[in-house]
């Protein structure tokens, strides 16, 4: 079995036994080499290849590395080949129901951009896995709306509810 379809596998066997929205658990992450994307979703699933956790790659295998534009469109398919449900944020939660902010990092001129992602765990904090080394950690304030992150650089593109 190739990398990139061990890795499916083991991604729709988390998604059958996870529970959503996720807990903030700093444990189960404490050894998991994963970027934000893999985090957003609650996916603890090793990517030492860095393959698989790109935005449209998880549907697309033969899908470009980089991105270049809309990251939310790539996130958007990803989730309806992982049968996880979306909508665009309107402001309410329902059971069972988790936000994800979808960030775009801009870059000079002919560069592709780069992603970042945060998602709602079920107490209402906001938290992020910064980069492939980093550990989980957690915003300070419980809100609706996404944390401002502009001043690092990331630029909030959208707002997603997911449901599984």
């Amino acid at each position: 079995m190739s990398y990139y379809s061990q890795k499916l596998e083991n991604i729709r066997e988390i998604l059958q036994s996870n529970v959503y929205p996720p807990k903030f658990n700093a444990k189960r992450w404490k050894h998991v080499k994963v970027n934000c994307y893999a985090y957003a979703l609650d996916l603890p699933i090793n990517d030492k290849e860095k393959l698989i956790f790109i935005p449209g790659r998880i549907c697309d295998k033969n899908a470009e590395k980089v991105i270049w534009t809309d990251v939310t469109s790539k996130v958007k398919r990803d989730l309806e080949s992982l049968g996880i449900s979306y909508r665009e944020d309107d402001g309410i939660l329902y059971e069972g129901e988790w936000r994800i902010a979808i960030y775009y990092i801009p870059t000079p001129h002919d560069y592709p951009i780069s992603f970042h992602f945060v998602r709602q765990d079920d107490d209402g904090f906001w938290s992020e896995k910064p980069s492939w080394e980093a550990k989980i950690r957690r915003f300070l304030q419980k809100t609706d709306t996404p944390p401002d992150l502009s001043e690092y650089g990331p630029k909030l593109e959208s707002v997603l509810i997911l449901s599984k």
